[in-house]
């Protein structure tokens, strides 16, 4: 119950550690931070490349970046986002991973959440609090000083394991190096491979399972959810959702204000825009004097289709706040929609229903951003 009570931690917390009103936002291609950094606030970046190098870093960092190391102290929280994330340094709070590749190199004091296709634990790591690893490959030679559950597809352990520790896995090697001072369970279609070297100190409890997927549903879905375009497609969905309620802050809200105003009038629209953008294109396309018009139409229309799942969860958040939290003012907020970008996430998973309120949530969210579209050539004004 504690990994699952760890899991529920890590979706509400993934984008917003503390309050965004108290935070430094850093967007570039390259982010540096260098050793003497220090802030007040929680820092944002988002980047293709990250470094993250600062000695006594007391605030939360949430960082999404294709390629992204953090070494140095870090006192707050950690929330990684991206292909390739390596921790070096020494994080004093809770840290939470999505990413491809995974390579922990460092000490974390407090608790480690990991969502992967290939975690790579070396020896120079210490985990002192309690681990969730979810992953395809796990590859462990450091220490595991607290409890921790890692599920993976093949687990190959070769370090020191003192923590009350549960291993899921088709394939689970202790390789030489293994140390293995507390007792540890064992689920797996076949007995764990204990190489001559591995230390084991304690019992090791084997608990046979067809597959790993039926240990737990909760994990099941988290591996529907583990591949590498899943976890881009997020980032890129949370980095719109900020950009849409930060830079075009004003846009989102009139977007919003005609939804409530008429719900199914939008939903009518989305529905003609899906099927009629489309073919107008065509048709406009099939005069040579209209091409460049044609063009226009179908960049606007890919364009509403790559922001839909960002004003989706951005919609969703909006009827959370007027009717759960009775607000009768309804404000654009990132954590919130942060937060309903996983909920929307989760609906995939639902089936019948949850594709039903996905679909109604794009095609209201098309309509939505064509009527305001039409609304401003129409008064022939922009809102920024």
């Amino acid at each position: 119950m504690r990994y699952l009570y760890l899991a529920c931690i890590f979706l509400l917390t993934l984008v917003f550690p503390l309050k965004t009103h108290a935070y430094e936002l850093k967007v570039s291609p390259d982010v540096s931070i260098s050793q003497n950094y220090v802030s007040d606030s929680n820092l944002y970046l988002a980047s293709l490349h990250t470094w993250f190098d600062s000695n006594n870093y007391q605030k939360d960092i949430v960082s999404a970046s294709i390629n992204q190391t953090i070494g140095g102290s870090v006192f707050g929280d950690s929330t990684l986002v991206g292909k390739i994330v390596s921790l070096i340094g020494e994080s004093s709070g809770d840290v939470r991973i999505i990413a491809d590749t995974v390579y922990l190199s460092g000490v974390t004091n407090e608790d480690l959440i990991i969502i992967a296709r290939h975690v790579i634990i070396d020896q120079k790591s210490v985990i002192k609090g309690d681990a969730l690893v979810l992953a395809h490959t796990v590859d462990f030679s450091g220490q595991l000083l607290g409890k921790a559950q890692i599920t993976a597809s093949r687990i190959n352990i070769a370090g020191i394991i003192t923590g009350q520790t549960t291993l899921t896995g088709t394939k689970i090697i202790f390789n030489p190096g293994t140390k293995i001072t507390n007792n540890l369970s064992y689920f797996s279609p076949q007995r764990a491979i204990v190489n001559q070297g591995a230390e084991i100190q304690k019992e090791l409890n084997f608990n046979q399972i067809e597959s790993i997927k039926q240990n737990n549903v909760i994990k099941r879905i988290f591996f529907g959810f583990i591949s590498f375009w899943a976890i881009i497609k997020l980032i890129a969905t949370l980095f719109v959702i900020f950009i849409l309620t930060h830079l075009f802050r004003v846009p989102t809200q009139r977007i919003l204000e005609g939804i409530q105003n008429n719900f199914f009038k939008n939903i009518f629209i989305g529905i003609a825009g899906v099927i009629g953008l489309p073919l107008l294109s065509i048709i406009l396309f099939g005069s040579l004097v209209l091409i460049p018009v044609s063009l226009i139409v179908i960049s606007i229309y890919m364009i509403i289709i790559m922001i839909l799942p960002s004003m989706s969860a951005i919609i969703l958040a909006m009827y959370y706040q007027k009717y759960i939290q009775k607000q009768n003012k309804i404000s654009v907020e990132f954590n919130i929609a942060a937060l309903a970008t996983i909920v929307v996430t989760f609906f995939g998973f639902t089936p019948y229903i949850g594709d039903i309120v996905v679909y109604i949530l794009y095609i209201l969210s098309f309509g939505a951003i064509i009527h305001y579209l039409y609304e401003l050539v129409r008064r022939k004004k922009i809102h920024f």
